[in-house]
């Protein structure tokens, strides 16, 4: 009778013991899938940034460009007005003369 009960006894552990096994199996599955999930999520968000870099780094050299073509329209625009003004001069200059 004891070793009836022994036995009975080591079949319920190897029983706990295989649902043990099937249980740590399982979450060993789920996690590794969410850590594929997240490697997933990482590698799109490193490319977003990426992306996101390379369209700042044109946004930069754009507004470069923007900049040194209004310094050089500032630029002609005083020296078109230093022009007008020495025209303006001569015109008023002459309308005196003739009076």
């Amino acid at each position: 009778m004891t070793r009836l009960v022994t036995n009975c006894f080591l079949c319920q552990l190897y029983t706990a013991l295989a649902t043990a096994d099937a249980s740590t199996a399982r979450k060993v599955q789920d996690f590794q899938a969410k850590i594929e999930k997240l490697q997933a999520s990482q590698r799109d968000a490193k490319t977003k940034l990426e992306d996101a870099n390379v369209a700042r780094n044109a946004a930069n050299v754009s507004l470069a460009t923007v900049v040194k073509e209004k310094d050089k329209l500032i630029k002609e625009n005083t020296d078109l007005n230093a022009v007008c003004e020495e025209l303006m001069a001569m015109v008023e200059g002459g309308q005196a003369a003739a009076k």
